[in-house]
């Protein structure tokens, strides 16, 4: 009978089920390492080649880079630009700052690619599905039996079935 059945399920099976098979869970959050910032992970990064000189450009902005423990001199190298929210700008070399520097707030350039982006964000996406009751038909063109394109020439402009009738 079913209540005998939920009876013992419960007062019985699961506590002998749960103490068995269940295991204490430990905490799946940890603390931020303190050689990670945020600030460097969510920012605009993007990928630039030093100059000869030591200088990588952003935004029309000359950005020296000194000599470090790293290298003596990054030219040739690839590197980072990460520009934060707040118009600083920092230079990875291989997850390593090696650079710091500051945007000036009239930068033409980043407010017109703000203003870009703001255009971009703010767009409406407009899903358009196909009527079901209406199904798309491919229409197939398939030229006649006489066509041009149906006769194989083979050799000095002989039709293939000319060929294949001198042969015969």
């Amino acid at each position: 009978n079913y209540d005998e059945a939920n009876k013992f399920l419960l007062e019985k099976f699961l506590p002998w089920y749960n103490r068995k098979y269940t295991h204490k869970a430990e905490s799946a959050y940890m603390n931020l390492p303190k050689n990670k910032d945020l600030d460097l992970i969510f920012s605009v990064k993007k990928e630039r080649i030093v100059n000869n000189d030591n200088t990588v450009q952003i935004y029309g902005q000359l950005i020296q880079i000194p000599p470090s423990k790293i290298k003596r001199t990054f030219s040739k190298s690839k590197v980072d630009v990460c520009l934060l929210e707040d118009n600083r700008i920092f230079v990875l070399y291989k997850d390593t700052v090696i650079a710091e520097s500051m945007l000036s707030k009239d930068n033409k350039l980043l407010k017109k690619d703000k203003e870009v982006e703001k255009l971009l964000s703010s767009r409406e996406y407009i899903s358009i599905s196909p009527n079901k009751n209406k199904k798309l038909q491919r229409t197939i063109y398939r030229p006649s039996q006489n066509h041009k394109w149906r006769r194989f020439v083979y050799g000095k402009g002989k039709l293939f079935k000319e060929t294949l009738a001198t042969k015969i």
